[in-house]
């Protein structure tokens, strides 16, 4: 258990705690899987609640105008909370600790007069909150841990222990975000180079006098490969109902129709094929799961729904997900990058769909 692996009695808690760090970024920065941000963000939150010996952790990040703080990751023994909880800089104790560019207290013996009581179980006790120094002047960030275990009050070591590891973890974050930086441009240009062979390998089935499902098949897979996804299906829009003409896991059997109504701005085809699906979902734990991911303020998408376009008409919609046993999300950035490869291939794929 990370806790024993941390505890006041283990040697050299300074060191073992950097190490720690450094290997969450290189897991996170691991070629074997898709590059989450968030996955290291958590489990930065749960490394400083062990190194505190505290009930849990948050990290809050500062936003591009450095006067808000949001929550992007917490961790806590019963559960990874919800990210989203935003703080104007001097507001609660986290904005205090952007403000004042030192760590902050609330302590049952000296509360903090800029706390704000969290609604949430289990209610905060104690809380230390170190401020993220990219230099003396910059704050970007605040980790902080509530609740010492068996205890009321966070022990000297423990506290200056934070104060360590705040620098390091923001050291961490900025290996983190220029790793992000890169991934986001290798996908762009992978985005690309598919773009453009699966283009000519679609005019080229065309041209062979392939059946519309297997082009369809073709495309779904391409995606599928740059998304790194085990679910997908595309259905094609036919008067007032979208019809599931190929499918990768999503419905066992072809043909699967959804009603909607194309005029309605209150309820766009993208949300209706979302709803519907969703709705299929069928054990309790795949509806925990989606909930928790949707519920998400900063959209880490479990499920989505992309509408193709051709001369300003629907004419497919494009459905994707990743399994439950990957964990994973679909970020916006791989979403918008979708839609603007889905959008390119609208008038090829309109044209072909006509001449069915």
């Amino acid at each position: 258990m990370i806790y024993d692996d941390l505890n006041a009695t283990a040697p050299l808690p300074k060191q073992l705690l950097i190490r720690r760090l450094l290997e969450l970024i290189a897991s996170s920065m691991s070629q074997e899987k898709k590059w989450m941000p968030i996955d290291f963000y958590r489990n930065a939150c749960r490394l400083a609640a062990a190194a505190s010996w505290a009930e849990g952790a948050a990290l809050f990040l500062t936003d591009s105008s450095r006067k808000k703080v949001f929550l992007i990751a917490s961790y806590d023994e019963s559960d990874i909370k919800i990210p989203g909880r935003t703080f104007s800089v001097g507001e609660g104790v986290v904005g205090a600790a952007v403000l004042s560019k030192k760590m902050e207290y609330h302590l049952p013996n000296k509360p903090h007069p800029a706390f704000v009581p969290s609604r949430s179980k289990p209610e905060i006790r104690a809380l230390i909150a170190a401020p993220l120094m990219k230099t003396p002047e910059q704050v970007i960030g605040v980790i902080c841990v509530h609740n010492p275990i068996d205890s009321d009050l966070f022990e000297e070591n423990k506290i200056e222990l934070m104060e360590e590891y705040a620098s390091a973890l923001c050291d961490g974050i900025m290996i983190v975000r220029t790793a992000e930086s890169l991934y986001d441009d290798n996908l762009k240009l992978r985005f690309e180079a598919e773009r453009s062979s699966l283009l000519f390998s679609t005019a080229m089935q065309f041209i062979d006098g392939r059946q519309l499902q297997f082009i369809l098949n073709e495309m779904t897979r391409s995606l599928m490969r740059l998304l790194k996804i085990e679910y997908a299906g595309i259905f094609l829009h036919k008067d007032d109902s979208l019809f599931l003409e190929t499918s990768f896991k999503i419905h066992k059997e072809s043909g699967w129709k959804i009603s909607i109504n194309s005029n309605s701005k209150d309820d766009p085809i993208e949300v209706a094929v979302r709803t519907a699906w969703l709705n299929k979902i069928e054990t309790k734990t795949d509806i925990n799961l989606l909930k928790e991911r949707r519920m998400s303020a900063h959209r880490f998408a479990d499920c989505a729904a992309l509408p193709i376009i051709f001369e300003e008409k629907p004419i497919a919609v494009f459905l994707i997900m990743h399994g439950i046993e990957e964990r994973q999300h679909i970020t916006e950035k791989e979403l918008i990058l979708t839609r603007a490869f889905l959008s390119r291939l609208a008038p090829l794929l309109g044209r072909i769909i006509s001449k069915e």
